[in-house]
C-alpha cells in the first residue's frame, strides 16, 4: 500500500467524510506542487553530490529520532 493510499485509509477510518478526503488530498497534491519548482531550481544550481550527501544525512536524523 503506497504512502497516499495509507493516508487516505487514515482519513476515512478517522472521519467517515469523503469531503476530508478531498481536502487531505488537494493539501498535499499543493505541497508537492510548491516544493518541487525551488527544490528543482536549487539542485540545478548546487553541487549534485552534496545535495545527495545533505539530503541522506537529513534523512538519517530524522530516521534515528523515530526511533526513539
Amino acid at each position: 500500500m503506497g504512502a497516499s493510499a495509507a493516508q487516505q485509509k487514515l482519513v476515512w477510518d478517522l472521519t467517515r467524510d469523503s469531503a476530508w478526503l478531498g481536502w487531505v488530498g488537494a493539501a498535499s497534491l499543493l505541497a508537492i506542487a510548491f516544493a518541487t519548482t525551488p527544490a528543482g531550481a536549487l539542485a540545478d544550481r548546487l553541487d549534485r553530490r552534496r545535495v545527495l550527501m545533505g539530503l541522506q544525512l537529513v534523512q538519517g536524523a530524522l530516521s534515528a529520532r523515530s526511533r526513539r
